[in-house]
């Protein structure tokens, strides 16, 4: 279990409590209620921000794509990931900083074109089904390879 989803339960947890609390006791019904509409309004807070973060984390994938399918080096590496793993049909390669920019530049002879075909929030992050075609991809397979990517 990933530890935003622990934090939210034990949240909803402890709202369901204080909630019982403030109903059961003896507080003025005027305070009862700004109490409800506080908390009511957090936990709306805490709803929206984890939709924000899902939304970068798209936002992350639909760029780090668009400067790959421009072959765009710099704008890759302003995206500062520390490692890359790239799937390949069945082949799967982890890649540094500097070995990814070393494939990208072979990669790039070949002139690929890469197009998010679906996007799905997934536990830490997105999953994404990517569609890449090549020269060399054409030549192999006839047709663009399709993966999916977390």
């Amino acid at each position: 279990m990933k530890v935003e989803n622990i934090h939210q339960r034990i949240f909803e947890s402890n709202l369901k409590k204080l909630s019982l609390f403030l109903v059961s006791s003896r507080f003025p019904l005027k305070m009862k209620i700004q109490m409800k509409v506080t908390l009511s309004c957090l936990f709306l807070f805490l709803l929206m921000f984890s939709a924000c973060q899902t939304h970068q984390n798209e936002k992350i994938a639909q760029d780090y794509y668009q400067a790959l399918d421009e072959s765009n080096f710099k704008r890759i590496a302003e995206l500062q990931f520390d490692s890359i793993r790239i799937t390949e049909g069945p082949y799967t390669s982890t890649y540094t900083v500097k070995d990814y920019t070393n494939w990208l530049k072979w990669d790039s002879v070949f002139r690929p074109t890469y197009q998010i075909l679906d996007s799905k929030p997934v536990d830490n992050g997105v999953g994404l089904t990517i569609s890449k075609i090549d020269t060399r991809i054409q030549f192999l397979n006839g047709g663009p390879m399709t993966s999916k990517e977390v």
